[in-house]
């Protein structure tokens, strides 16, 4: 009877970095969400984002979540710089547009990243990207 190697088992904490990333893109979806739900969703994905920082601490994800949280707070600065210049000339239609552009690309680059498995690179405070 042939016996067949038994496989390697898991290394530690590698059950937590699985979770970690299937927060990760469970916290990406709720941002995708957020047009549809008025912003409900973004503010979960902040509880839930908030909830994981301790356990991210070291790993790639870590980038991920400060990527997310910086998401959250300029999307609500653009939101509100948006409605307070609504009323000029067009000027809060030119601000809810560029907050939106720039939250997709937000969005798809993070998203890109976790796919790869690779950390957000972050810029130094200050930089939008």
């Amino acid at each position: 009877m042939h016996r067949h190697p038994m496989p390697n088992p898991v290394p530690a904490g590698s059950q937590n970095l699985v979770e970690l990333r299937q927060m990760t893109g469970v916290i990406y979806v709720l941002y995708a969400l957020t047009p549809l739900t008025a912003g409900i969703s973004a503010v979960v994905a902040l509880i839930i984002n908030r909830s994981q920082r301790l356990q991210a601490r070291g790993t790639a994800f870590e980038s991920h979540l400060t990527w997310q949280t910086q998401m959250f707070w300029s999307g609500l600065a653009c939101l509100t710089l948006g409605y307070l210049t609504v009323w000029w000339h067009y000027l809060g239609l030119a601000v809810f547009s560029g907050g939106l552009a720039w939250f997709v690309y937000r969005l798809i680059k993070g998203i890109s990243y976790l796919n790869l498995g690779k950390p957000v690179p972050l810029q130094a405070p200050g930089h939008f990207s």
